[in-house]
């Protein structure tokens, strides 16, 4: 049995809110993780690794949505 309609679209809509609440979640516990590591790391290395989680977090979805980006034309 599949769920209603309305169940369905309730999920969709309530995603988004989801992530922002993970994100500000994440946010929040943002101080408690990067104090320690700036006795032994620049922040610039902090950053980059921060960034380096983030890429090889995205990548796998990014990588499944290529065939649909290759669809998309460059002229409207």
């Amino acid at each position: 049995m599949g769920a209603s309609p309305a169940l369905a679209a309730r999920s969709t809509r309530s995603r988004p809110l989801l992530w922002v609440a993970l994100g500000a979640s994440l946010w929040g516990t943002d101080t408690v993780l990067r104090r320690p590591l700036t006795a032994a790391l620049g922040s610039t290395q902090i950053v980059l690794i921060e960034h380096l989680i983030l890429a090889a977090t995205l990548l796998p979805a990014c990588w499944r949505a290529c065939p649909q980006w290759r669809t998309l034309g460059v002229d409207g």
